[in-house]
């Protein structure tokens, strides 16, 4: 499964690792440790954010099977 997220902000999101009492700045950094993958596509105007997690193939089924 990918999942994607476009702005058209400035700059590069970068993982960080914020102290324990800290709000901000996880979200790359659970990113990092979820997913199986994830990067930064730069664009013209902005970037996109991709995350990529492997998931099982779905069963197969036979027509009349529950």
């Amino acid at each position: 499964m990918r999942l994607e997220v476009r702005d058209s902000g400035p700059g590069r999101p970068a993982v960080q690792h914020p102290d324990d009492n800290a709000c901000p700045g996880r979200g790359l950094q659970l990113a990092d440790e979820l997913a199986d993958d994830f990067g930064v596509d730069d664009h013209v105007v902005g970037k996109t954010v991709r995350l990529v997690f492997k998931t099982a193939p779905a069963p197969l089924t036979t027509p009349g099977s529950s």
